[in-house]
């Protein structure tokens, strides 16, 4: 296949230094262009570029990718041909085909796939943190109830957070493959979320390092929140490992890449599984109750460095064009969408942990109860989780395209498959209603409390879907700060306050504390929809255009700045 030759006088800046051991070549590239055609180069880059098939939205003029000397994106990576779904992506549909119901289906089926990859990884993920808790809770009521109360304090001020601040990567890394001349841009966004997610974990680390006073201030017990310090201080070892690899695997998504966090969690997790039975009861090397935050730990550890050699040796180099100065510039943006993304993560994650609290003012049963119904509904809602990471990179990579057709068929696609979801989750709760409590508790209270229960769930599962989706398509078109908004406004504002008064005031139980829950699910999702149904998408394009073109790394590489 014949390259397309350079139009005449164009001058590409050349990327030096790579991780090592990679190719790096300048020879097919004419020579940089001189200052004073700086700012005619700068506005070649910014035109709209024809789209090549492999889904990148480069130019003639794009860079070979790393490891591919020599090669245009075209030639070098037709692997990923079919990244965005369909192998037709030489432009925008019409809005007439767009709005086909082929068109429709053939897009539902592209964010399953993407979507059931993830789905498995979360799974799988979730799976870390509970088997610390079944390990020490054969050890004792007390080592239980402290890893239980430790695993929530580091959810709630640790995961929490870092994983809001990463959604900021989830937008600009999907619009930035797509839409920069140079696709290692990517690298550059990977660095700098490392950077500020680094920076975030020095106060956490802080936070838990004095996590037993902390505990005693919230009128914990002195004893079990002593026990619960020694869990989260050992956990800290775990902070810097979970940050780089939500990282990496969100710039491996950004290509399309969804399998790589499923296929490192199959390895590790069932190691973890492993690890805690050797440091926690294994008599040679057992080391008790700080046995399961160092298993943790060290599988954490374990997937970074795989997440790492996947990168470098299986898949994802190709956007990785070495360690830049350009990282440490521009991080407005990052930091603005990161922050909205907090509040919007933070204020649904610390909701559902005060309803929690809550319920344990209730009496055991319900409180049972209540922990039964939330593992349920934390369970559930992998699937959509998954839906909504497939939705944001495929929504992000075809604004980076400036295919505004497409990026609102697969936002309407995900809202669809949103509905498939709820329906079935709707119906596999009420079926089970007065058998599922059997799963998890004997005692015929608890199980005939959750069967009361679990019709509100159901319904629950409509607002819970359809918000978890809908965020995830905010999140690939930039406006995470919307959802932000609804769900402080509808959790803070309304439900909480509502479903306190009807559980203490009207004597509804742990009932009033789920209605409370469903309102502000069915707020946030509501909102939502509208806003996406109402979104102009060819203004998201352009949006999405000058959220890239504007980071000045976007358009000119310095040399220089490449370090390693």
């Amino acid at each position: 296949m014949s390259s397309p030759q350079l139009p005449p006088g164009t001058h590409v800046p050349v990327l030096v230094g790579s991780l090592p051991g990679r190719q790096q070549s300048s020879q097919f590239l004419p020579p940089p262009p001189p200052p004073e055609d700086v700012a005619e180069a700068n506005n070649h880059y910014r035109r709209p570029r024809p789209v090549m098939a492999t889904g990148y939205g480069t130019s003639d003029a794009a860079l070979p990718p790393t490891g591919q000397t020599g090669k245009l994106p075209h030639e070098a990576l037709t692997e990923h041909s079919a990244l965005l779904g369909h192998a037709d992506t030489h432009g925008d549909l019409s809005a007439e085909e767009a709005g086909s119901t082929r068109r429709l289906l053939k897009e539902l089926g592209s964010l399953s796939r993407l979507a059931s990859p993830v789905v498995m990884a979360f799974l799988l993920q979730k799976s870390i943190d509970i088997t610390s808790v079944f390990s020490l809770g054969h050890l004792g009521a007390q080592e239980l109830a402290a890893s239980a109360l430790g695993t929530m304090f580091i959810a709630v001020t640790g995961w929490s957070v870092a994983l809001g601040m990463a959604t900021a990567l989830d937008t600009l890394a999907s619009q930035a493959y797509t839409a920069s001349p140079d696709p290692r841009m990517l690298g550059i966004y990977l660095q700098r979320a490392i950077l500020v997610l680094m920076l975030m974990a020095v106060p956490i680390a802080g936070l838990w390092w004095y996590a037993d006073s902390v505990l005693v201030m919230l009128g914990q017990e002195p004893e079990l929140s002593a026990l619960s310090g020694l869990f989260i201080r050992w956990s800290m070892f775990s902070l810097v490992p979970y940050v780089g690899f939500e990282c990496i695997k969100r710039y491996l998504q950004a290509q399309g890449i969804m399998h790589a966090g499923t296929y490192i969690l199959m390895i590790t997790s069932p190691l973890n599984v492993l690890t805690n039975y050797l440091l926690v009861w294994w008599p040679p090397i057992s080391l008790g109750f700080i046995g399961a935050p160092i298993a943790t730990s060290c599988t954490h550890w374990l997937n970074l460095l795989l997440g790492v050699l996947f990168v470098r040796y299986v898949d994802g180099s190709r956007c990785w064009g070495g360690w830049s100065r350009e990282a440490l510039r521009d991080w407005g943006p990052f930091i603005r969408l990161g922050l909205a993304g907090v509040a919007f993560v933070c204020g649904e994650w610390w909701a559902f942990e005060v309803v929690a609290l809550a319920a344990g003012y209730l009496g055991t049963v319900p409180l049972a109860a209540q922990s039964i119904i939330l593992t349920t509904a934390s369970f559930t809602y992998m699937i959509p989780a998954g839906v909504s990471i497939a939705a944001c990179n495929r929504i992000g990579n075809e604004l980076g395209l400036r295919h505004a057709n497409r990026a609102k068929l697969a936002a309407y696609s995900a809202l669809l498959l949103a509905l498939i979801i709820s329906t079935f989750n709707t119906t596999f709760l009420i079926l089970l209603k007065d058998r599922w409590g059997y799963l998890f508790n004997s005692d015929p209270e608890v199980v005939a409390l959750v069967g009361t229960l679990l019709p509100i769930a159901a319904l629950f599962q409509v607002g819970d879907v359809f918000g978890g989706v809908g965020g995830g398509i905010l999140r690939g078109i930039g406006q995470q700060h919307i959802g932000a908004y609804l769900t402080i406004v509808s959790y803070y504002f309304i439900s909480l306050p509502l479903g306190l008064y009807l559980t203490f005031s009207l004597d509804m139980g742990l009932a009033g504390l789920w209605w409370g829950l469903c309102l502000a699910l069915f707020i946030v999702a509501i909102g939502e929809v509208r806003v996406i149904m109402r979104a102009d998408w060819q203004e998201e394009v352009e949006r999405c255009a000058t959220r890239i073109s504007g980071d000045a790394s976007a358009t000119v590489y310095d040399e220089e700045a490449y370090i390693a």
